[in-house]
């Protein structure tokens, strides 16, 4: 099942970059690890919508803002994004593949959860950035944690 679910949804790239520090499943679910991957930016980089869906969490969390969207190809994914500067979407709103959903302060956290197991998102992320992005489908087999 949650391979299903994660393949019914292809990821557009938020923002012209490259992943820094890669996903690393905990051990357990609060034990240490990187829930998603953390991508490359530079300050006031656009951040869009990976895919289509709706705003689930626009704010702060310990004095990061994030914001969550709920995939509408299968409502069991969502995405996050965190370390915004500033945000351009709020709860509630509905975003399409790259919608600007704000700007980062530096480097950009990207996480993926399928109900509440955390993925990695890497094997989903199409090569097009979200601003150009075309929906396709994708054959990848993702790597699962219970965190």
């Amino acid at each position: 099942m949650l391979l299903a679910a994660i393949a019914t949804v292809c990821l557009a790239m938020p923002a012209h970059t490259h992943v820094i520090d890669p996903f690393r499943a905990p051990p357990c679910d609060r034990c240490a690890g990187n829930r998603g991957v953390e991508l490359a930016t530079s300050a006031g980089a656009d951040v869009r919508a990976a895919t289509h869906g709706i705003v689930t969490f626009a704010g702060q969390v310990g004095g990061r803002n994030y914001v969550v969207v709920r995939a509408s190809a299968d409502r069991r994914v969502r995405v996050t994004y965190g370390g915004l500067a500033a945000l351009a979407v709020t709860k509630g709103e509905a975003v399409s593949t790259g919608k600007s959903l704000g700007t980062t302060a530096d480097t950009l956290f990207f996480g993926v959860r399928v109900g509440d197991r955390h993925v990695d998102p890497a094997p989903f992320i199409r090569a097009t950035p979200a601003a150009n992005a075309t929906p396709h489908a994708t054959d990848a087999t993702p790597r699962a944690t219970n965190a």
